[in-house]
């Protein structure tokens, strides 16, 4: 079964990161120019951007003095070297990673090297009538669907075959990932994310 990954919300995982202002900004442009692919109340995440004006420093401005395999920031999620080649290795040369100059608070460099990951499928494969989750506009919402009610989300299997690693364009928060990389993520116990089962039918 594949997954729903978001970076957790403990404290200890959730540092706060500042990059570069100009290159965001370019960013969010770039974003714009894609606004036919924003649905209401979704994010334009899992397209392709231009390297230029992925932010090439960032610094931790919280008091975290221990990072760990991912790191949530402004523009995309860090990610370190071990994560970037099992997905080399299972998708070679379709998602982008972003070398980035990482400092502490100190002002030192970071122990380890990290990148920004965009993920670049863009899916539009939930299937409505089996998912039970919370529609706002256009997005689906995990959260909310009564007390009691176990939220379900099931993808149309056809539609994210092959795919270790997606972004569905109606889906609100995180990314998915196939169970051979949740399966690789959990040996190499990489904990920094919350994980929910979903479904492919």
């Amino acid at each position: 079964m594949p997954f729903h990954v978001d970076v957790s919300f403990k404290a200890k995982y959730s540092p706060r990161i500042a990059a570069e202002n100009k290159a965001m900004s370019d960013l969010h442009k770039q974003m714009i120019q894609h606004r036919d692919e924003i649905l209401f109340g979704s994010k334009p995440y899992g397209l392709r951007v231009d390297p230029e004006s992925v932010p090439k420093t960032a610094q931790v401005i919280s008091s975290h003095k221990k990072l760990y395999d991912f790191v949530p920031a402004d523009f995309r999620n860090l990610v370190t070297r071990a994560f970037i080649d099992k997905v080399e290795e299972m998708e070679p040369s379709v998602h982008q990673f972003f070398p980035v100059e990482l400092r502490m608070k100190s002002n030192e460099l970071s122990d380890r090297d990290y990148w920004f990951l965009n993920v670049c499928h863009r899916t539009d494969a939930i299937d409505a009538n089996k998912s039970v989750l919370i529609q706002t506009g256009d997005a689906y919402f995990k959260h909310g669907v009564g007390l009691g009610v176990e939220p379900k989300l099931v993808f149309r299997k056809a539609e994210i075959e092959g795919k270790c690693m997606w972004i569905d364009r109606r889906f609100t928060a995180g990314f998915f990932v196939s169970d051979e990389l949740m399966e690789f993520m959990e040996e190499e116990k990489m904990k920094e994310l919350d994980k929910w089962e979903v479904f492919a039918e």
